[in-house]
């Protein structure tokens, strides 16, 4: 009868997203941020995912290794990726998408959830960074214009 309750232990979680998304909506920052924030909540949605797969085990070690290793294939690379992506958007994009396709093969039908949560990260990033070079195209063009007199 309680079954139901499991599957929503992790919405306090979105509780702070959805926060943050309405602050950053009046803020006109929401596009600049949203990759940034639904990775990190990815991570951390995947690290609390692997924390109930290590309950079973007896020792504290065990749990600690347990932990490491689940977590070294899947949320590790992600946080380095993030990293990545944090300075050059261009490459986090295409590593995020290429990241989501790696879960797909390794995983198959049970990884499609965080696979298509990675695909819309890596392709958040691209947008963004299609946006700020064309932003940043038309405030030079634009500019050029008016100093020429």
């Amino acid at each position: 009868m309680l079954n139901w309750l499991n599957s929503f232990w992790l919405l306090p979680l979105f509780v702070p997203l959805i926060i943050i998304i309405i602050v950053l909506i009046k803020k006109h920052k929401l596009f600049d941020w949203s990759p940034r924030i639904f990775a990190i909540f990815l991570i951390i949605i995947m690290m609390a995912m692997s924390l109930t797969s290590v309950s079973n085990e007896p020792t504290l070690w065990l749990k600690f290794k347990f932990f490491f290793s689940s977590n070294l294939g899947t949320s590790v690379p992600l946080f380095i990726l993030l990293m990545v992506a944090l300075k050059y958007e261009l490459l986090g994009g295409i590593g995020f998408l290429l990241a989501g396709l790696f879960h797909i093969y390794n995983f198959g039908r049970s990884g499609v959830v965080f696979a298509v949560s990675i695909f819309i990260i890596g392709t958040l990033f691209l947008i963004h960074w299609y946006a700020k070079q064309n932003h940043s195209q038309l405030r030079n063009s634009s500019g050029s214009r008016r100093h020429r007199i």
